[in-house]
């Protein structure tokens, strides 16, 4: 699972970023003025929620690729052994 992490965190975040605008434009259609600014709270709750998920996984992928490159550059200089269940394939 920790090797996937990246890649489900950039799925879901593409999806965001491309769904959540859509879901903003949808949210943003109904009330009594269908533009902006939006006079809804629900419209505003939208926006905010949609905002803050990108916010908080783009914030986790950078602290996952920190974390990842701390991790290399300790077992680069501790010399220390690597995990064979997580270690990629050897293919020669």
């Amino acid at each position: 699972m920790a090797r996937r992490l990246p890649f489900i965190l950039l799925g879901l975040m593409t999806l965001a970023a491309f769904g959540g605008p859509v879901v903003f434009g949808l949210v943003l259609q109904g009330g009594p003025r269908p533009d902006w600014p939006p006079d809804r709270p629900v419209e505003w709750w939208t926006l905010a929620g949609v905002t803050a998920m990108v916010l908080v996984m783009m914030t986790a992928s950078i602290a996952l690729s920190v974390a990842n490159q701390r991790a290399i550059a300790r077992i680069k200089t501790t010399k220390e052994p690597i995990d064979t269940d997580r270690a990629a394939p050897n293919t020669s």
